[in-house]
């Protein structure tokens, strides 16, 4: 990860978005990645998980819809799912869940195209953890 920490250019700040309008705001993304670790642990069926998180996104993916440009299409959908799975490596342990949240965003477009873009990603994170590595922000470098 050092490696190719390296290798990328300088993330934008807030006050540069005026200067750079069209471009990605790294300290917006890492503001809002903060907030979601402040939660604590989210550890998939917990309340800071399936409550507090879905929340958090949902009212940021909102407000991304309502900034929108206006040839962009941004659909956001909350799902719960249900089901198990065995774990085979021990000995068939059986992991079930009930009700966890997906929160889909897909990205289109109003001028006339066959492509789109379905954004996903975890926002748990593991017991005791407080969830800072995960793939959450790889959705806020899609915001713009």
């Amino acid at each position: 990860m050092d490696f190719i920490e390296k290798q990328l250019p300088a993330g934008f700040k807030l006050e540069e978005e005026t200067k750079y309008p069209d471009r990605f705001i790294a300290e917006r993304a890492y503001n809002i990645l903060k907030n979601l670790t402040k939660i604590g642990p989210r550890t998939a069926g917990s309340y800071q998980n399936e409550v507090l998180a879905v929340n958090l996104l949902k009212d940021e993916i909102e407000n991304i819809i309502k900034n929108a440009n206006r040839n962009h299409v941004i659909e956001l959908d909350i799902q719960k799912a249900s089901g198990a799975f065995s774990l085979e490596f021990l000995d068939g342990m059986t992991n079930v869940y009930q009700d966890v949240q997906n929160v889909v965003v897909k990205v289109g477009s109003k001028i006339n195209s066959s492509h789109s873009v379905l954004i996903n990603c975890h926002f748990d994170s593991v017991v005791d953890s407080p969830g800072k590595k995960i793939s959450l922000f790889t959705f806020f470098i899609a915001r713009y």
